[in-house]
């Protein structure tokens, strides 16, 4: 089915609807809002499903996937494998840092930025 043919389906339907009183556009909308909820979620299952299949596909572990969704909050810029959450207890090396004199602010991950809420 062309875009032209359904939007000109859309037309005459949105033009009939004109013409129903308030009952049966209620029954229409609710009918409507079920099937828009259904699709929505069988969308979500479906993206989550290829999500899946990639992640197996690259091999990735589950600590990778949590690494890219969740980034830490804090990074040290020349040893990456220095990180903080930001959550619980400072980490020693951002505390050691901070002692010295430098300030949290110049750990905040670039990955984190924006993405997380405080």
């Amino acid at each position: 089915m062309s875009t032209q043919t359904t939007t000109e389906n859309l037309d005459g339907l949105l033009e009939q609807l004109e013409h129903l009183t308030v009952a049966p556009l209620r029954q229409i909308r609710n009918k409507a809002d079920s099937l828009i909820t259904s699709k929505e979620t069988a969308e979500k299952q479906q993206a989550l499903d290829e999500i899946r299949q990639l992640i197996e596909e690259k091999g990735l572990s589950g600590d990778e996937v949590r690494q890219f969704i969740f980034p830490p909050k804090y990074i040290h810029p020349h040893d990456p494998s220095k990180t903080w959450t930001g959550k619980g207890k400072k980490a020693a090396w951002l505390q050691a840092e901070i002692d010295e004199g430098k300030r949290m602010q110049d750990f905040v991950n670039p990955a984190w930025q924006g993405n997380q809420a405080d």
